[in-house]
């Protein structure tokens, strides 16, 4: 099972205001207003639960006494849950109605068609967790960067804190790995890499503006590096490289079901060989306009069908010109080569 991925002042906020909650109908009515309204912020946040459960909580919400699916409910959440809830502010009314929303908006998020779900923003994540976003400078190290900002973010989801990881360590441990001297590589080299030695803190190895082919970890960064291949992180991949295609439907779906459960996606693509952008959404362009090609990490999506292909995902850029922009549908339809995330435990999200 995952551990709770939001710290408690994040899990503070997303619970509605109980200031002038009453008991009774009008408790009841007032709650529902206030959950619906904060449901998104409360979707973002709440922990995976197991589609099956839900339901079977909801079965027999309405033959047992409302405490007993309080407790039921309660028992899964953090402490600080706990002590909200049991607060005595906290009306009747407002319980049940938050309680139940929660149970049958909420619990059951993991499950829910990527349909229902117009959005997802993970760049506030990044943020309270200070992982900021680096630049590659002028070396072909993009892919490098995209992957270890996806172990950055699933290593700060499970332990609530976040550790910016040395580059120059990864692509050290890809190289060494496949027995390449490359500036950058595959996702799958740069994992293989990983898998073998880990990586360390960016302070123990730090980046470097020109790529040094002889550069090796000392034995402090080494032993540091190892002790991350413990943790429980599995590799996904939604397309494996092709340059010949883009993303299917299906995959494009998948990697929206997967933003929206909460983890980026790092992906590489053709990129524009001229670069366009519009109000920080990169412009499509014709198949002898692209090169083989660049990495960016995928955080968000929007559903916007004033946008070519229907919408929009946000991208973590560490090279180009936008580092903090968006792709439309249209685009990664057309170019996407591969795309991969990272996640913890043995399966990282509910199927």
């Amino acid at each position: 099972m995952l551990r709770h991925e939001t710290p408690r002042d994040a899990w503070l906020g997303t619970l509605p205001a109980t200031a002038g909650f009453t008991g009774g109908r009008a408790g009841v009515e007032e709650g529902r207003r206030n959950t619906n309204q904060r449901l998104p912020q409360m979707r973002a946040v709440l922990p995976q639960r197991n589609a099956e459960n839900t339901k079977r909580l909801l079965s027999i919400s309405a033959l047992v006494p409302f405490s007993a699916v309080k407790f039921v409910w309660l028992r899964r959440q953090p402490r600080c849950v706990h002590r909200w809830f049991s607060s005595a502010s906290v009306r009747l009314g407002a319980r049940l109605t938050i309680a139940l929303s929660l149970l049958t908006q909420g619990a059951g998020f993991a499950a829910q068609p990527t349909s229902e779900v117009a959005a997802a923003d993970l760049r506030p994540a990044f943020t309270n967790w200070s992982l900021p976003l680096r630049l590659q400078g002028g070396r072909g190290t993009c892919s490098v960067f995209t992957m270890a900002e996806g172990l950055e973010y699933a290593l700060a989801r499970d332990r609530q804190r976040g550790t910016a990881l040395s580059i120059e360590f990864l692509n050290w441990a890809s190289n060494e790995a496949t027995t390449n001297s490359h500036d950058g590589g595959f996702f799958s080299d740069l994992w293989s890499g990983f898998a073998a030695y880990g990586v360390c803190p960016e302070t123990d190895m730090p980046y470097r503006q020109k790529y040094d082919p002889k550069l090796r970890p000392d034995e402090t960064a080494l032993r540091r590096a190892k002790e991350l291949t413990k943790a429980d992180l599995r590799l996904h991949w939604i397309k494996l490289w092709d340059v010949r295609t883009g993303l299917s439907g299906a995959q494009l779906t998948e990697i929206k079901r997967v933003l929206s459960q909460g983890w980026p996606v790092c992906a590489g693509m053709r990129w524009p060989k001229r670069e366009r952008w519009q109000e920080g959404v990169l412009r499509m362009a014709p198949p002898e306009g692209v090169f083989d090609g660049h990495s960016v990490l995928l955080v968000g999506f929007r559903d916007d069908p004033r946008q070519p292909g229907g919408g929009i995902c946000l991208i973590r850029n560490s090279g180009g010109e936008v580092h903090d922009g968006a792709i439309t549908y249209e685009y990664l339809s057309a170019y996407v080569n591969d795309a991969v995330w990272i996640g913890s435990g043995p399966r990282g999200l509910a199927p």
